[in-house]
């Protein structure tokens, strides 16, 4: 597939911090390729190695844990995210999007205790916009504020776009960078009361 758009090539020689890019995400380069990192294991003491082989299984746990099932690829994805360190109730999410039991039969609410998330997971644009909406929910008559806010789409890439004004409004900015001359581009949402966009 190939795109044109209007502007100035760029070739990948450029894309480094001295023209202003940023790595946010790069593949870590295989370990143990020189030989300096074996002289360097060779050294260590035997008892050392179970206890980094501990922190190591550790480690695989937290992030499994972390981990979230596989849900389906075509729905809008909602990620709420308390403010507080509260519990949070699926319940408790589903009240404050004012949906009923039965209309929420299609759509899929995984929380993630360890990442102190909840997603909810709808083929529904309406659901999902409720959802996006929720500023707060209450537990146990306290009220608690959380965070929302829609995913990207599965196989989209992301960007953040620093040092935008606050006085420009959302349809603005979308306006601006969801162009025909960007055709690649499907949205760009604030980040919180931030000066910076995702796109």
């Amino acid at each position: 597939m190939e795109i044109q758009v209007a502007g100035q090539d760029v070739s990948p020689r450029n894309v480094t911090t001295e023209y202003g890019w940023l790595t946010a995400r790069s593949r870590r380069s295989l370990r143990g390729t020189d030989n300096s990192t074996h002289t360097n294991e060779s050294s260590q003491a035997p008892s050392n190695k179970p206890r980094s082989q501990a922190k190591q299984r550790v480690k695989a746990q937290v992030l499994k844990a972390g981990r979230m099932p596989p849900l389906p690829t075509e729905d809008i994805k909602i990620v709420i995210r308390p403010k507080v360190g509260s519990s949070v109730v699926t319940a408790a999410i589903l009240q404050a999007a004012k949906l009923s039991d039965n209309e929420i039969i299609k759509d899929t609410v995984c929380p993630n205790i360890q990442l102190t998330i909840v997603v909810v997971s709808t083929p529904d644009p309406d659901h999902a916009d409720r959802c996006a909406r929720i500023r707060s929910i209450q537990v146990n008559g306290v009220t608690h504020n959380v965070n929302a806010y829609e995913t990207a789409y599965e196989h989209a890439s992301k960007g953040i776009i620093l040092g935008i004004s606050l006085t420009k409004t959302p349809q603005q900015i979308h306006n601006n960078i969801v162009t025909a001359r960007n055709p690649t581009a499907l949205a760009a949402k604030r980040i919180a009361s931030t000066t910076s966009y995702r796109v």
